[in-house]
């Protein structure tokens, strides 16, 4: 594709986020038709539609009820008793996901994907199911009160997740021109902050623009060798078109945008990440509810007395303080092992293990020579190499 077709699809991309994150519903939860819902459910989930003299209007044709949404059915959870809607409101929402998480946790199912991280081996974060529950209790404590800020993100639309280039169907003749998206298997009515990103195919190895302006190649281009130019130039295409996908949507999606632009708050954070602890995410939401004890005179407010209005729940000693900073120290560490290794084999994170067979031998070869790399770096003795070849992923 030219620079142009590619900038063109990018203004047709935003134009499609727009219309979705402009459709709200009443309600969160799976969608659809109305006469396939219960009668129960019929009165109250038909969604608002803002058209284009920004009125609201009802489209009675179809309808919210219970997520059918993977992450309330996926590796096991689809046999547990836990709430899967519909809900009335975000905090019901975010409410269900913690209790979700915890109904997971008690029935100790294990995430049989890869995880963020390396885990599990000797001298490093062990995943266990008390902390996991230890950190969802905390949460709840404080849900209602750390929600994004701007309640316009907090809207029930739909949004897709995975906007790669293999979801997306373009004219052959005229290739910015979207014929089609595809994969919208499990897409739900949710809070607009809780699904919210970037389109993957503008995802690239690389540091972000630094404003949403011109975006230069490096001070020192002309200097550079032939093969270094070729990735400074990469790179600037790269970020030119994330940086004209920002601007359009701060123009023409601004909800969508300010809800991208909020993925960097404390209250953002602590709001999502509840739902990543089946992934052993919970020394994440350990470190996020410490700072949301220290901000919380900022959360909800002092009084005349310069007192915060509401108590804080959250109470930590000195104990289990040191006890958390050491887990999340050592969660650190274990992302910094992965991406060590990731760089060191060429493979990915979240990698299911399948290749081509063009590319197998190859990939079977790297990974095996990049296991014992691995081992004789972090094994110090027979019985630390026996227990990682236990848990590592790249294991056959």
């Amino acid at each position: 594709m030219e620079p142009k077709q590619k900038a063109q699809l990018i203004l047709r991309v935003v134009w499609i986020e727009h219309t979705l994150a402009s459709t709200e519903f009443t309600e969160i939860g799976g969608l659809y038709y109305k006469d396939d819902l219960p009668a129960t459910m019929k009165s109250t989930a038909s969604p608002l539609y803002v058209n284009a003299n920004g009125d609201k209007v009802h489209r009675p044709n179809f309808g919210v009820g219970p997520t059918n949404h993977r992450q309330f059915f996926d590796f096991g959870r689809g046999k547990i008793a836990i709430d899967r809607g519909q809900w009335s409101t975000p905090i019901e929402y975010v409410t269900a996901i913690a209790h979700r998480e915890i109904a997971s946790a008690k029935a100790q199912l294990k995430y049989p994907l890869m995880s963020e991280g390396l885990f599990s081996g000797p001298r490093q974060y062990q995943p266990n199911y008390s902390a996991k529950l230890s950190a969802l209790q905390n949460y709840l404590k404080v849900a209602r009160y750390v929600l994004p800020e701007n309640k316009a993100t907090h809207a029930s639309v739909l949004w897709h997740g995975d906007l790669n280039s293999e979801n997306i169907f373009v004219d052959p003749k005229d290739p910015s021109r979207i014929l089609g998206i595809i994969d919208w298997q499990s897409v739900s009515a949710y809070p607009l902050f809780m699904q919210v990103t970037l389109p993957a195919f503008l995802n690239y190895n690389g540091p972000p623009p630094k404003d949403m302006s011109k975006v230069p190649l490096p001070a020192n281009y002309d200097s550079m060798g032939r093969d270094e130019q070729k990735k400074a130039k990469e790179l600037q295409n790269a970020q030119i078109l994330l940086s004209i996908y920002l601007v359009r949507s701060f123009q023409g999606n601004t909800d969508a945008f300010q809800a991208m632009k909020g993925k960097d708050t404390l209250r953002h954070r602590v709001s999502v990440t509840p739902g990543l602890t089946f992934m052993d995410y919970e020394p994440c939401l350990d470190f996020y509810l410490k700072d949301v004890k220290t901000e919380w005179p900022n959360i909800v407010g002092v009084g005349i007395d310069g007192l915060p209005l509401k108590p804080c729940p959250l109470q930590f000693s000195a104990a289990e303080l040191e006890q958390k900073e050491r887990a999340e120290d050592l969660w650190a560490q274990g992302v910094k092992l992965m991406d060590d290794f990731i760089d060191d084999t060429g493979a990915f994170k979240h990698w299911d293990g399948r290749v081509t067979h063009a590319e197998y031998e190859l990939a079977k070869k790297q990974l095996d020579e990049g296991v014992e790399r691995f081992l004789n770096r972090e094994a110090r003795k027979k019985e630390e190499r026996k227990a990682w070849l236990k848990v590592l992923p790249f294991v056959d």
